[in-house]
């Protein structure tokens, strides 16, 4: 009996079910997969988010590997609602933060360039070589005392 159907999106042709026991005796199937990182995902730190994170990752590189413009448009969808609940309900989507939260961000405060108060007080000069003259040691452009849309 034939349990799968083509539903012309695909453009894989159903497999009967002699096919798919002899792919089974040969494969892990896609289920026993998902036990093994199961059990993997018990054994280290991680959480539900962290492997929904991680695959959405990698059904982007199996999208792209196949070709299926569904599947990638699929994967796409769900990677840009995954950083919604990031951004949108980070509490909900991972419970305790990871970190401690940073110290807020003054804002900085406006100076002028020649403000003493700033760090190193107010740029020098030279005052034997002031703005628009070269020096000799200066090889800047020299001024021809032209106008200079000649």
């Amino acid at each position: 009996m034939d349990n799968q159907q083509d539903d012309g999106r695909t453009g894989v042709e159903p497999i009967d079910e002699g096919e798919i026991a002899r792919i089974d005796a040969l494969y892990f199937t896609p289920k026993e997969r998902a036990e093994k990182i199961w059990q993997l995902l018990g054994e280290h730190d991680l959480s539900l988010m962290d492997l929904a994170c991680f695959s959405v990752g990698q059904l982007g590189q199996v999208a792209l590997l196949f070709g299926d413009e569904i599947f990638k448009a699929l994967v796409q969808a769900t990677g840009k609602r995954l950083y919604e609940f990031h951004y949108n309900l980070p509490e909900t989507f991972y419970g305790e933060p990871d970190r401690e939260e940073p110290h807020a961000i003054q804002p900085l405060e406006k100076h002028s360039p020649n403000d003493a108060s700033l760090p190193g007080g107010p740029p020098e000069c030279e005052e034997d070589n002031p703005v628009g003259e070269q020096g000799p040691e200066d090889p800047g452009v020299q001024d021809s005392g032209g106008d200079i849309r000649e």
